[in-house]
């Protein structure tokens, strides 16, 4: 069974950011409807990840395969972020919990759309929100995405300022 959705993310006090929204996919057909029905778990969770209304984040569904994923990155760069992909897989089995920030996993459930992929938020060794409604399961992590600073001195520098 999954976890409740209803979490409160960082200190309630607001120290480490208090409460995020939650995002919920609109949109939920399998790689076989026509292109405007396909699902969009993986740009509500982007939504989510970064606190931005659903219209206003990333969507996938009209790029070329093959092309997304560096178009996803340009898209990123507003942001001053870019993103990594860790596929797991039998021989370099990796959970999808390791990484301690938020990030997305892709799942493939056996149970959903025949298969088919899957993206939900995790935040450490937790599931964080599943954006489909009402979802009973997740399926096998097939990889993570990772947000990464495009700049990370910049972090340094101003942690290192307060």
């Amino acid at each position: 069974m999954i976890p409740p959705t209803n979490i409160l993310l960082g200190n309630k006090k607001g120290k480490e950011g208090g409460v995020m929204f939650k995002v919920d996919q609109t949109r939920f057909g399998g790689k076989d409807t026509l292109l405007e029905r396909r699902g969009n778990c993986f740009q509500a969770c982007v939504a989510m990840a970064l606190q931005i209304p659903l219209e206003e984040a990333f969507d996938h569904t009209f790029i070329e395969d093959d092309q997304w994923f560096g178009e996803f990155n340009k898209w990123l760069a507003q942001y001053g972020l870019g993103c990594i992909f860790l596929e797991t897989s039998e021989e370099k089995p990796a959970t999808c919990s390791e990484f301690l920030g938020i990030h997305i996993a892709e799942l493939r459930s056996d149970t959903l759309y025949n298969g088919i992929l899957h993206a939900v938020v995790m935040r450490g060794g937790d599931l964080l929100y599943d954006p489909l409604p009402n979802a009973q399961e997740q399926g096998k992590c097939q990889g993570v995405y990772i947000f990464v600073p495009l700049e990370a001195y910049r972090l340094v520098r101003t942690a290192s300022m307060k």
